[in-house]
Parts: structure tokens; sequence; C-alpha cells
């Protein structure tokens, strides 16, 4: 991707390789796609700003190492809609009416995986549906990415860039500025079962989900 923005920030000690905060407005979202097969962006994904990397890219499973993470802990995935769903992972009828709701995009759910990388998610995946444009753009045009957030594992929520750029620094060349996240992450449900069972509570209410379930 090339750095030539008008509105950025070069931050670190070398100018030419150091990282680069763009603002949001001046993303080319096709090269900011592009340069996702390869290599990792952080960028705002609705609760938290998120470190992304198409899923499929042969560098995905780094992920674990910059985050300082182990792969018991997998990390989530967005997808563009549910009409996709199918294509990466078994689902759950509760998905579909979920998604519906205007809190629907603030709710992971853990499936049973199916096409993403094992070698990056193991046999199941939390599948998010964001609402934020720029994923959203991005996805639609190469396909799953991952969202997880962008600090060190067990670190500081990243609310805003410089708190995802204070913790992983110039590892991660390219950050996109679009002001401040949500700063909750999100609820986190197990489907892999028929009944849902939370794993974190976050953004939504568990009982919002489980009303959901007890209506069908």
């Amino acid at each position: 991707m090339e750095r030539s923005a008008v509105n950025r920030v070069v931050v670190g000690s070398n100018p030419t390789g150091g990282a680069v905060i763009y603002k949001c407005n001046d993303i080319n979202v096709d090269d900011l796609s592009e340069y996702l097969k390869h290599d990792f962006v952080v960028i705002p994904a609705d609760t938290l700003y998120a470190l992304s990397i198409w899923v499929f890219s042969d560098n995905a499973e780094k992920i674990y190492e910059i985050k300082g993470r182990k792969k018991d802990v997998p990390v989530p995935v967005a997808l563009f809609d549910f009409n996709n769903i199918q294509d990466y992972v078994y689902s759950h009828p509760i998905v579909e009416k979920i998604i519906k709701e205007d809190w629907g995009y603030l709710v992971t759910f853990v499936l049973k995986n199916k096409k993403i990388p094992y070698n990056l998610v193991g046999g199941t995946v939390g599948i998010r549906f964001p609402k934020n444009e720029i994923i959203r753009k991005i996805v639609e045009k190469i396909g799953p990415i991952t969202i997880t957030s962008a600090n060190k594992h067990g670190g500081k929520n990243p609310v805003n860039v410089l708190d995802a750029y204070s913790q992983l620094g110039e590892t991660i060349k390219i950050y996109v500025d679009c002001g401040s996240c949500l700063g909750i992450p999100s609820t986190v449900i197990d489907l892999t079962s028929q009944k849902p069972r939370l794993i974190r509570e976050g953004a939504v209410p568990f009982k919002k989900v489980m009303e959901i379930y007890g209506s069908e």
C-alpha cells in the first residue's frame, strides 16, 4: 500500500520504516484490501480496534506471536453477512435472528469450523458481522479477516488507535484512525450445541440472547 495519503502521521524512530497512521477518510479500501492479503493492519471494529489480516494469508498465523497469545484462545473472524456463513462454518438457527437485531453486530458467535484455516482457529471459530463500513467493504472484496483486539494478550483494551500503537508499535506498519470505538468487547456465545452458552458477557447482556432463543 502506498504511503502517500495526505492526512497521515508517521510514528516511530525511523520515518521511512516506522508505522503510519492514516485518517479514516484517506484510506483507499481497494489498496487496503490487497495489503491485508499479505500483512497486518489495525482498523476499528465497532467495539475495539482490531488486528486484521486475510484469514487465508500465509502470514495469518503470526497473529498469535504478535499478540503474545496462545492458540488455545483462537482469534475471531469477520464475515460480510449471513448469506455466506455456511461457506465457512456450521451455523445455528439463532444467528440469523440475532444479526437482524440492532445490537447483533456486537455479538461474537462461536461455531464449528468448516473452511477457516485450522492452523489459525482450530475446530471452532468466533464469527462477527461488523457494522464498521471499512471492514464491511474489505470483507465484501476479499472474504474473511481476523478482528481480534489490537493489543497484547491481557493488555489494555484498544479503544483508540494510540491504545493499539502503544502496545503493538512498529510491528504493525499501517494503522487506520477513525476515532474512538465503543470501548466494550463483544459478547461471546458458544453455539456449538443447541443451547447458547455464555463465554463472555460484553456489550450485549446475555439475557437478550436467551430471550431470542426462548422465543424459537
